[in-house]
């Protein structure tokens, strides 16, 4: 998902990832794997910028967890006063059992990023309702901000919509 920030720039969420270099024979000199990182790009989308924790050597992620739970950030929307941006996340949990599909939502939570210059300021816990994940779209409209969020069942999907004020 990307969002569009106050000064121009492109703000791109990315769930797993890999961090690091990939050479013509395909080997990498180690396994960078992390669950979220950002890409910021500027207006003509000639500088690009990766945001993660850690090192080079060793990246984590950018929303940082304890294992078992996992972050993996979905959209975005900043507060009325452009000074912070709140990121949408499903807070996962790695089972172990069903190898690239071995995670369950145990429910959302909220990056909250400084603006403009993106620094991570805390994650706030918002459900531990694993029936919908309220991560899936926002749209500002105003002093509001709608929350999309998607419910599945065994054999259907439900939409949820939420509105909060968007402060600040």
């Amino acid at each position: 998902s990307s969002y569009k920030l106050p000064d121009g720039r492109s703000f791109w969420l990315f769930g797993d990832s890999f961090v690091d270099t990939v050479y013509p024979d395909r080997h990498r000199p180690f396994d960078a794997f992390i669950h979220n990182s950002i890409v910021l790009t500027d207006a003509s989308a000639n500088f690009i910028t990766t945001l993660y924790g850690g090192t080079a050597n060793k990246p984590k992620p950018f929303f940082d967890a304890v294992e078992p739970k996992q972050y993996w950030p979905n959209s975005a929307f900043s507060s009325k006063d452009q000074t912070q941006l709140f990121v949408l996340m499903s807070t996962i949990r790695a089972t172990g059992e069903g190898g690239l599909f071995g995670f369950e939502l145990t429910g959302n939570s909220v990056g909250v990023l400084s603006l403009p210059d993106c620094k991570l300021v805390k994650i706030t816990d918002i459900s531990h309702d694993p029936k919908i994940d309220w991560s899936s779209c926002a749209y500002e409209e105003g002093n509001y901000v709608y929350i999309y969020g998607a419910e599945s069942t065994k054999y259907n999907k439900y939409m949820h919509v939420a509105r909060t004020s968007r402060r600040h």
